[in-house]
């Protein structure tokens, strides 16, 4: 017995991997956790060796377990994409896709580029899946995920990365306003997402420490999408992506001393893994991306 003969059981086994416990991949894929746990078993018999080590804190991948776990997810994917395109062998543009992303990224692009998807390659079944970067990584690197589109990636050793367009932080609140100073903004409420950084890894607020901008009040998030909707119920100036910003036109720019033109250039990357690079469907969703976003 292997695991060849269990394959079934490996969308058990990255479920479990993925969200580290028993029972939240019973609550994922609606099954019980006796019924897991055997699954699990079963796969450890047929490998030969532990997958998991179990403790307080959850299961987490032994060094055999992260093995499997980075080919287990490319196996199930390529089997479904295969099936697919194989009851289509006329047209290229067939097949299961799936992006990573994050929330306020998704707020503005993807809703678009859905619907352009759909209209012109019906054929592409496409999921958007938004979640940490660090979980992103792991399942472009499993093939869980066939592409990753984000802000502003650090250098990722063994990816494939395509910039996409550039971006540059501003102020915005419901109100026009006189210009923004360091003066004015002492009777002000910021809100920001505190540790977003530019390419040259500067972060917003160092951005604004280094203009000499001290504010009333401030309120920091972990979501642009959250600081938009913040300053769109009118409690506060935002620091916000110019294109999020001006989306929906709710928000209204508003001039700063020493911020003529906004500040801090923020990239937007896809990135794949590089036995993807070359195929030819992720380019063409690249560009539809790029033509996207143009």
């Amino acid at each position: 017995m292997e695991i060849l003969d269990h394959l079934d059981k490996l969308k058990i086994f990255i479920a479990v991997a993925q969200r580290g416990s028993i029972s939240a991949a019973s609550q994922e894929l609606a099954l019980t956790q006796p019924a897991i746990t055997r699954a699990i078993q079963t796969l450890e018999n047929a490998a030969g060796y532990p997958l998991f080590t179990r403790n307080r804190s959850g299961m987490q991948l032994t060094q055999g377990g992260q093995i499997l776990f980075e080919t287990a997810g490319r196996v199930l994917k390529e089997v479904s994409d295969a099936t697919l395109r194989g009851a289509h062998v006329r047209t290229e543009m067939a097949g299961t896709f799936t992006i990573g992303t994050y929330e306020s990224l998704a707020e503005y692009l993807w809703p678009d580029f859905l619907l352009k998807v759909q209209k012109d390659y019906p054929l592409i079944n496409l999921s958007i899946r938004t979640d940490s970067q660090r979980s992103h990584l792991e399942e472009l690197n499993n093939g869980t995920l066939d592409l990753l589109v984000d802000a502003e990636p650090r250098h990722r050793q063994n990816l494939a990365m395509w910039p996409l367009y550039t971006d540059r932080f501003s102020f915005y609140a419901t109100k026009a306003a006189t210009e923004l100073n360091p003066e004015t903004a002492k009777n002000l409420t910021l809100l920001y997402v505190r540790n977003a950084f530019d390419e040259d890894n500067v972060t917003i607020e160092s951005h604004l420490k280094s203009a000499g901008y001290q504010f009333q009040q401030e309120y920091t998030f972990d979501s642009f999408t959250t600081v938009k909707r913040m300053a769109e119920k009118g409690l506060g100036i935002a620091v916000l992506p110019q294109r999020l910003a001006d989306k929906e036109g709710k928000l209204k720019l508003i001039k700063a001393k020493g911020f003529k033109e906004g500040f801090g250039h923020h990239g937007i990357f896809a990135t794949v893994s590089p036995h993807r690079e070359n195929d030819r469907r992720i380019k063409t969703v690249v560009n539809l991306l790029r033509k996207q976003l143009s």
